[in-house]
């Protein structure tokens, strides 16, 4: 498969770009703690990062679609630089909630519109192979970027954000030396006058979309609960649960990048369907493995894998899915709907916790939203076909 050196640079950004923010971010809850603020004020700024991004991804992705992307990715690229030098050197609460509130708006709008130059400049064919390379390249960073950040951590909290800022820098440098490839397009110059009141209308009358989106929102909840209430669960249940965790986590990432080695080019080869569909109901079985089996390394450590697994069938399939649901004009918005799932962070954290104080079971709570999520990608995929049909039939007529 030969790539232009543009995107195969695009693709090494998302392998930077998030190892840059594992290397720094995960540590800012202890950062804070330092400076003696309160564990509300932590809650507050931390969580702020998830609550804008749920909802600037599409709004600002969608100036993707209305000017050149790469000159998007350079803005957002220097505003996460920017973000990352302010939270090296703030002091204050108000100061610690402006640069995370902008580092999240510039993730939030660089991996979509990023995911937009490379949909728009391939085939339909490399779409689900190089979104594949590309979720391979963020759980690369994922791993690399807390052991470079733990390294960091002994010379001080401030330079490993600046060292971070650095990073992104550097990056952008070389990103801004490479020219751009042409992009397909069906619109030529219309493409730069689509605003946001068309992109909504449209997603509000693409029923396969709006199903796709109740999925992914189901199954946020359910992965959610691996960083909120299994860490609970876990020290209630056992008692080496720091170790136990802390080995869960770690071979979530990995079991994706070994898997993803081996299965990357089988798994491009499929249709999103029964990979989105299988993808779910394994999700739902290990759910219920949790709930049944005892808190085991051997357990945890192989539901963990299997986890993994069927993260990795739904989420490149999900985007590849969200490009086939988008017409090319509006990629770039549609690519960036998927910020919406930090909303199931939010709701599956309150969830799980509501759910964990009363005593309720989180594992089934979670199984029925795999199996809730197994069902919404059946009524889209229903949905899709008519419609396919339906402009099928319209093409036909216009032709006669």
């Amino acid at each position: 498969m030969k790539l232009s050196r543009y995107l195969w640079l695009l693709i090494c950004g998302f392998f930077f770009v998030r190892m840059a923010l594992f290397m720094s971010y995960p540590f800012l809850a202890l950062h804070l703690s330092d400076l003696d603020f309160s564990a509300i004020d932590i809650g507050i700024i931390l969580g702020s990062h998830y609550f804008f991004a749920s909802f600037i991804g599409a709004i600002g992705a969608n100036a993707s679609d209305r000017f050149h992307p790469k000159k998007i990715v350079i803005l957002n690229l220097s505003t996460s630089s920017i973000a990352f030098i302010g939270l090296a050197f703030s002091t204050s609460f108000f100061h610690f909630l402006i640069c995370n509130i902008l580092l999240a708006v510039s993730t939030a709008i660089f991996e979509p519109t990023a995911t937009t130059i490379i949909a728009k400049s391939v085939s339909s064919e490399l779409h689900s192979i190089l979104l594949r390379f590309r979720y391979l390249a963020i759980n690369a960073g994922a791993v690399i970027g807390p052991l470079l950040g733990a390294l960091f951590l002994p010379l001080g909290f401030r330079l490993s954000f600046v060292g971070t800022s650095l990073l992104i820098i550097l990056y952008l440098t070389v990103f801004m030396s490479v020219k751009p490839v042409k992009m397909n397009t069906e619109r030529g110059e219309n493409e730069r006058r689509v605003d946001l009141r068309m992109v909504f209308n449209h997603m509000r009358r693409n029923t396969p979309f709006l199903f796709l989106m109740g999925a992914n929102l189901c199954l946020t909840m359910t992965y959610s609960q691996i960083f909120s209430t299994f860490p609970q669960i876990i020290k209630s249940i056992s008692g080496n649960e720091s170790h136990l965790y802390h080995a869960m986590i770690i071979t979530n990432p990995i079991s994706v990048i070994i898997l993803g080695l081996f299965l990357t080019r089988l798994l491009s080869k499929q249709k999103s369907k029964p990979l989105l569909l299988i993808g779910s109901l394994l999700l739902c079985f290990v759910f219920v493995g949790y709930g049944f089996c005892s808190f085991s390394y051997l357990n945890c450590i192989g539901l963990m894998v299997l986890f993994s697994f069927a993260e990795m069938l739904l989420i490149p399939t999900t985007t590849k899915y969200l490009i086939d649901l988008a017409p090319i004009e509006f990629r770039g918005s549609y690519l960036g709907s998927e910020s919406w799932s930090y909303l199931g962070f939010f709701m599956g954290n309150f969830a799980g916790g509501w759910l964990l104080q009363s005593g309720m079971s989180v594992f089934l709570f979670c199984s029925i939203l795999c199996l809730s999520g197994f069902f919404l990608y059946l009524l889209s995929f229903k949905f899709h076909m008519k419609r396919g049909s339906s402009q099928d039939a319209e093409t036909v007529m216009l032709n006669i």
